[in-house]
């Protein structure tokens, strides 16, 4: 599995997030340029708040799914 398939889906749902946010800031100001400068200024943060839990806990289930055959070696020889 190549990189680009193994991050495919959570690269996807980010962008998605991040598509949503632009929206909301767009919506809340009224015009895009303004969407914009509320973005940079930190409006509407629970999205990118939840997209940061997003990620830790898809980076920690892939830590913790990997296949554990070289570090369980590495216990039993200590």
């Amino acid at each position: 599995m190549t990189f680009g398939e193994y991050y495919r889906a959570p690269a996807l749902i980010s962008l998605l997030a991040l598509f949503v946010w632009c929206g909301l800031c767009w919506a809340d100001a009224g015009s895009f340029w303004q969407g914009l400068l509320a973005m940079v200024t930190g409006k509407n943060l629970s999205i990118l708040s939840g997209l940061v839990v997003f990620w830790i806990l898809e980076l920690a289930g892939r830590v913790w799914l990997r296949p554990r055959e070289g570090r369980d070696s590495i216990r039993l020889q200590l």
